[in-house]
């Protein structure tokens, strides 16, 4: 069943997946903006084609605003772009709950003392001919989903302190990022604050090469920047671990 709230939201008990839901709302004539939660998934997705553990408890909730063209007329799709919604959603945890500890771990997830409590999922296109920008936010509230990871989840609840109830995040989080201003550079300058391992030595993955070297923070056009002993990598599309922690997932 679902329900819409004043704030242009179309609630449901569950769906396979509220980005899904939302384009398909956008394929049937619905305008941006509006957003899709769900009480719980089937068929969560996550970054790089992953799932996501989608158990009751949590916030599942996709975002869909109007997207400035390019003179191509196609979506933009830098990186550093797409690295906003992480950080506005850190400061939205922050102002939340009072507690300082998140971290952002590029390219879009939220960690707070190694755990994952967050991720975000980006997705562009065109509808119609009008660009749209949908933004998916899996937060675990209530519930750490019980799957093994580099970095295990956690919830709000065993975080503790006070924080909303989970359908009190759906408004919120519509509101910061229909709201929310700040130029890429506000961006970058965000996250090389809060960047999770930042100076730390780190382990990339990419291209099916390995690199290590020390985490030197994201560059204007939200790469990852990483410098070894004899040079500098700007990785676009990477996966990365601790050092430490690839040194232990490899024995």
């Amino acid at each position: 069943m679902v329900k819409t709230n004043g704030a242009g939201g179309f609630v449901f008990e569950a769906l396979e997946s509220t980005q899904l839901k939302a384009i398909a709302l956008l394929q049937a004539g619905e305008a941006p903006p509006f957003y899709v939660a769900a009480k719980r998934q089937t068929a969560g997705r996550g970054s790089a084609h992953k799932g996501w553990e989608s158990p009751p408890g949590n916030v599942y909730w996709t975002g869909v605003f109007p997207a400035c063209l390019t003179r191509d007329k196609s979506p933009r799709d830098s990186r550093l772009h797409n690295l906003a919604p992480a950080a506005i959603l850190r400061e939205i945890l922050v102002k939340a709950t009072g507690e300082e500890r998140f971290l952002l771990k590029w390219p879009n997830d939220i960690l707070f003392e190694g755990k994952k409590v967050a991720g975000v999922l980006c997705a562009r296109g065109e509808e119609k001919g009008a660009a749209y920008l949908a933004v998916g936010i899996g937060l675990n509230v209530e519930t750490a989903p019980a799957v093994k990871a580099d970095f295990p989840p956690t919830c709000l609840q065993e975080i503790g302190g006070v924080y909303p109830p989970v359908e009190a995040f759906y408004d919120l989080l519509f509101e910061a990022f229909f709201t929310r201003a700040g130029g890429d550079e506000t961006y970058r300058a965000y996250w090389n604050q809060y960047a999770a391992f930042l100076k730390e030595r780190v382990t990339v993955k990419a291209d099916g090469e390995t690199f290590d070297g020390i985490f030197e923070g994201i560059d204007d056009s939200g790469a990852m920047r990483v410098r070894g002993e004899f040079e500098t990598k700007v990785f676009h599309s990477a996966v990365f671990r601790p050092a430490a922690l690839a040194r232990e997932t490899e024995r």
